[in-house]
């Protein structure tokens, strides 16, 4: 099984690209998903906005358990959720491909660019697995309001959303969708919509327009 974070990368892969789409923005998003990972799994709590080591004994995950390493490296001085969600995002798509490359989902190859800068590029073994995800996450936010969901489902389905990597419902389904993803997000433990909230003001953050100055 991929973690949520592996799953975002997948959801957002792009052919042409070699990789996913979404940059830092994505890099929230995976950080969010593994830390409700570690979270729906016991090895981390929620008090309040702070983040709270449980269990350091390593899932056998290898997205999850770099995280969580680091996050028991850190037991003596908490962090909170934000400074999580930032502070592991430029490790956080590294970890997710280290993952999916020993899950067997990926295989690495470079691209020259100018024939010289060999960049590092993947393609996916099986697509299908990618459209598979994309297929069950557009079943749960258009399924009807008070439709169960399974809690990593929901909060994949969320994330992806935040990340951006979510197609833009049209007419009335727009009002529908963006219901259906609250209650999705409602549906999830208090811990899990405290990571949401820090991926939701981690990208805010990064992404406020420039103001000119007259």
């Amino acid at each position: 099984m991929d973690s949520i974070g592996a799953q975002l990368w997948l959801v957002g892969y792009d052919v042409g690209k070699g990789g996913p789409r979404g940059g830092r923005r994505l890099s929230y998003a995976i950080t969010g998903g593994l830390l409700c990972d570690l979270l729906l799994r016991g090895k981390i709590g929620a008090d309040e906005q702070w983040c709270r080591l449980t269990d350091p004994t390593p899932l056998d995950w290898v997205a999850p358990d770099d995280l969580l390493g680091q996050i028991a490296a850190e037991s003596a001085r908490s962090r909170t959720w934000l400074g999580w969600v930032r502070g592991y995002a430029r490790d956080a798509q590294n970890a997710v491909v280290e993952e999916l490359e020993q899950h067997g989902r990926l295989v690495r190859y470079e691209r020259r660019v100018l024939g010289v800068l060999a960049l590092p590029r993947h393609s996916l073994i099986d697509p299908t697995r990618a459209e598979r995800l994309r297929t069950a996450i557009g079943h749960a936010v258009t399924a009807p309001p008070g439709a169960p969901c399974e809690r990593r489902l929901a909060a994949l389905t969320v994330l992806t959303n935040l990340a951006g990597l979510a197609p833009a419902p049209a007419g009335d389904n727009r009002m529908k969708v963006t219901a259906r993803a609250d209650e999705l997000e409602a549906t999830l433990p208090a811990g899990a919509r405290a990571v949401l909230a820090a991926v939701r003001a981690a990208i805010a953050d990064a992404y406020v327009p420039a103001v000119a100055v007259g």
